[in-house]
């Protein structure tokens, strides 16, 4: 994001570089990119072209990751060439040629990032979410079959949740409440037509607009954590599927005890029958001895 921020909350400041003087000797000022009649700067612009260049261009390249797989798969296919005649040798092979899978914690940084740009320039950039629903929806598509026809075979590996990046996406919502304050506040001129103009001095000093910036800011943070605490993290009917899962596990472990009760107690009856039948026929036995 370093090329955006710097583009949103640096080059409105217009500050002096020590470092950098133009052609006459005096430090370069480096500003955003002027407006067509030359009035002044445009950093809403060049904060929206920016962004929407990103995101255009980082989903053409998760879709080249998914590409690459496929070139190597074809590549190898065409130095050795598989059997005629399928076998499970040959399916083992095939397997064993394949790309292995690198995992999902990198797809959920991919989606973290896009979530990044979405979020925290959604003022400069509104249509963001709506480009990156199209996008997502065909690299569903596509990272399916990168996993399942392209890659080798993932081993399994369970987990409770997606872990730290859960943390990430709070983190980054938390930050984009900020950055789309401040860049209304400081490149949005549209903004600033709604306070009075008494609000901004000719000098560029929007004290009052910084103060109101400020206060809507907390507003929306108070509206963020008061819905993340209102919302239980695990929905009610998936409460209520697991407690009924739950009582059935139950349930069978009380039946299989009640058969291996009743089966022991059956086994019990037939050992007492079969002793007091060996009793019977030794009584008999010992009768016929003595007479």
């Amino acid at each position: 994001y370093i090329t955006t921020i710097y583009i949103g909350f640096v080059q409105p400041l217009e500050v002096p570089s020590p470092l950098i003087n133009d052609r006459e000797g005096q430090p370069l000022i480096d500003h955003c990119v002027l407006k067509q009649d030359g009035s002044g700067t445009d950093c809403m612009e060049a904060i929206a072209v920016q962004t929407a260049s990103l995101v255009i261009v980082g989903q053409f390249s998760r879709y080249l990751s998914a590409a690459i797989p496929a070139a190597m798969l074809a590549f190898k296919k065409w130095r050795n060439p598989p059997p005629e005649q399928a076998t499970v040798t040959s399916q083992v092979t095939a397997q064993a040629h394949r790309a292995t899978f690198g995992g999902t914690y990198q797809e959920y940084l991919e989606m973290v990032i896009q979530f990044g740009f979405v979020a925290m320039f959604a003022v400069a950039f509104p249509l963001g979410a709506v480009v990156c629903y199209f996008t997502n929806i065909l690299e569903k598509r596509s990272d399916a079959a990168k996993v399942a026809l392209l890659s080798r075979r993932p081993k399994y590996l369970g987990a409770q949740d997606i872990g730290s990046v859960l943390g990430l996406l709070e983190l980054v919502a938390t930050l984009s409440v900020l950055t789309n304050g401040l860049i209304l506040y400081l490149s949005c001129e549209a903004y600033w037509a709604y306070f009075p103009a008494s609000w901004s001095d000719s000098s560029g000093n929007k004290f009052w607009i910084l103060v109101c910036t400020i206060v809507l800011e907390h507003l929306v943070l108070s509206g963020k954590t008061f819905i993340s605490l209102s919302v239980a993290d695990t929905p009610q009917w998936v409460l209520e599927e697991k407690a009924r899962a739950a009582m059935r596990v139950d349930v069978n472990k009380t039946k299989t005890n009640s058969s291996e009760k009743e089966k022991r107690m059956k086994d019990y009856e037939k050992r007492r029958e079969a002793v007091a039948l060996n009793m019977d026929q030794d009584d008999v036995v010992d009768d016929d001895m003595e007479f």
